[in-house]
């Protein structure tokens, strides 16, 4: 290199910065085994950017050496007990599991990323399935629950409601404003929970009465609460009502074709891996007749006639407002052919609830659309006229019910009827002692056993949800229940006539007419298939009430 160029090399070399130098961390050094020195605890800045006091003192060499052993022991105590438990015993063991999953969702942190959006078409499947799909068709594998498509779908649903609640703080504040739109719904609903976690302690068979509690908490309580977020997004309401009315069509087709066939169409072609050995379900695919006249009763999907009758019931009350309502003329004909329809598969099934419900839908319904008509037409006469004379009417009807030989055997019964109102008397009066001597209940899912009725063929069984109320939950359990409903339809009811909803929001009729029957079928009725479809009822009522005083404040503020 020539010396020009070696004096140039020195000169970049001398105008580049020097390299900083590493500089020794004073820093107490510690031997493999050795004790770590207390290091100082980060503090949070003043603008709070850091989680402050999330990180916590480490503890002693003692206690981690302890809690280790103990989590250590624990985990081969509970695979020791798993090797000895499985397969027959295994469902306590997996416990932890979802537990574990709770507490994950618990600790998440808060943000605007849930997934609210998947809550409507899981609600809506839901509804399908429960309506659409018989729930004796399951995934039956030895040793465990039967997966039914409720469970399948149902469960994902109430996970993503309890990541909306854990992660959304604008769900949780919309959520809570609805609920509490109302001051005692929402206290009911949470003192009744309160009452079947209680009845935990009570019962004699735990494991049963937890499986019992856990259904009826999905089933029930998280229905209830997604209702009442769903149905405030509008047209929801009126969506939910046409897939209703849209599956009793296909339900009454079912219904028509076993007639037809003098039988269910799909008992011969379930599945292996579907069929639940049963000697209940063996003599539903046989068919269910009234013994002393030997006539088969249609079911069609429903696990019984008796659920048949009260899915149809419920639902007259929802056609009969369409077809009474300014909507397209296509959809009030289709409703309004809906209502023979289902008068003729209720006869089809020799079920007298059915009739009850169907009559009693008619009659809250004439009787709650006078009151509205009188409240907003003052000039004319047919609102007054209607509501003045309706003692009468009503009068003319229950004696009616009694007097015409045909009605009377449809809702009262005739001989062919009267072992099974007497059964419903025998259950009463071996229900009452054991009632009183437990006025807070057996425990959930103890009913049946503890009244100790028996039919002929030997089975256990109870014909009153008001019996199973009471053994259940005792009479604080009962009046809650009760209350729970009560509120629900005066509450739907005072909407209507005071603010005169129109539109979706009109639906509180149906909806308070729905829940009236509900309460007088099951006075009778003790089968619980279509229970969540209530609730979703119930919690469509708080919604929409809430929806009317909103629009109504609004309103207010703008005039």
């Amino acid at each position: 290199m020539s010396a020009r160029a070696k004096s140039k090399a020195a000169v970049v070399k001398a105008d580049k910065p020097p390299k900083p130098g590493r500089v020794k961390e004073d820093r107490p050094r510690r031997a493999l085994f050795g004790r770590r020195t207390a290091e100082p605890r980060p503090t949070a800045p003043a603008d709070g950017a850091l989680i402050a006091g999330y990180r916590k003192p480490g503890m002693s060499r003692n206690k981690q050496i302890m809690l280790y052993a103990a989590l250590a022991a624990t985990c081969i105590s509970w695979g020791v007990m798993f090797g000895l438990a499985a397969p027959f015993k295994i469902m306590p063991l997996i416990a932890p599991i979802p537990l574990m999953l709770l507490l994950l969702i618990w600790v998440l942190p808060d943000g605007e990323y849930a997934p609210v959006g998947a809550l409507e078409p899981l609600f809506l499947a839901f509804m399908t399935a429960l309506i659409l799909w018989p729930n004796y068709i399951a995934v039956a594998l030895p040793y465990l629950p039967w997966l039914t498509l409720l469970r399948i779908i149902g469960g994902p649903m109430v996970l993503i409601l309890l990541l909306c609640i854990s992660i959304s703080p604008r769900f949780r504040t919309k959520l809570w404003d609805i609920l509490s739109s109302d001051p005692w719904i929402w206290k009911l609903a949470l003192a009744f929970v309160v009452m079947q976690t209680v009845s935990l302690g009570f019962t004699e068979r735990f494991s049963l009465s937890l499986n019992e509690y856990i259904v009826h908490q999905l089933n029930h309580t998280a229905i209830f609460v997604i209702s009442c977020y769903l149905f405030t997004i509008p047209t929801f309401g009126m969506r939910w009502t046409y897939l209703y009315l849209s599956a009793g069509y296909i339900f009454c087709f079912f219904g028509l074709w076993q007639k037809a066939l003098d039988k269910l169409p799909w008992v011969d072609h379930i599945p292996s891996i579907f069929k639940i050995e049963s000697d209940l379900l063996e003599m539903m695919f046989a068919g269910l007749a009234r013994a002393a006249i030997g006539v088969k009763r249609v079911q069609s999907i429903a696990t019984s006639p008796l659920g048949l009758a009260e899915l149809l019931g419920l639902s007259s009350a929802f056609a009969l407002h369409i077809v009474l309502s300014r909507g397209h003329l296509v959809v009030r004909i289709l409703a309004a052919a809906y209502l023979p329809l289902i008068l003729y598969l209720i006869i089809l099934s020799d079920s007298r609830l059915g009739i009850v419900a169907l009559m009693g839908a008619m009659l809250f319904y004439t009787l709650i659309w006078s009151l509205r008509r009188w409240t907003s037409d003052r000039q004319s006469l047919l609102g007054p006229t209607l509501v003045l004379a309706y003692p009468a009417f009503f009068a003319a009807a229950l004696a009616a019910s009694f007097v015409v030989g045909r009605l009377r055997n449809a809702m009262w019964g005739g001989g062919a009827e009267a072992s099974s109102t007497q059964s419903r008397f025998v259950q009463w009066e071996m229900a009452w002692p054991k009632i009183l001597s437990h006025p807070l209940g057996h425990g959930i899912g103890r009913a049946a056993a503890e009244v100790g009725f028996r039919n002929p063929a030997g089975r256990g069984t109870l014909d009153s949800y008001y019996i199973v109320l009471l053994m259940d939950y005792g009479i604080l359990g009962f009046l809650l229940y009760l209350g729970f409903f009560i509120r629900g339809i005066w509450i739907a009811g005072q909407t209507t006539v005071r603010y005169l909803p129109q539109g979706e929001l009109s639906l509180l009729l149906p909806l308070a007419v729905a829940l009236g029957n509900f309460l007088v079928v099951k006075s009778v009725l003790v089968l619980e298939p279509n229970h969540p479809l209530v609730f979703m009822m119930l919690g469509a009522i708080v919604a929409l009430t809430y929806r009317v005083k909103k629009m109504n404040e609004a309103n207010a503020v703008g005039a």
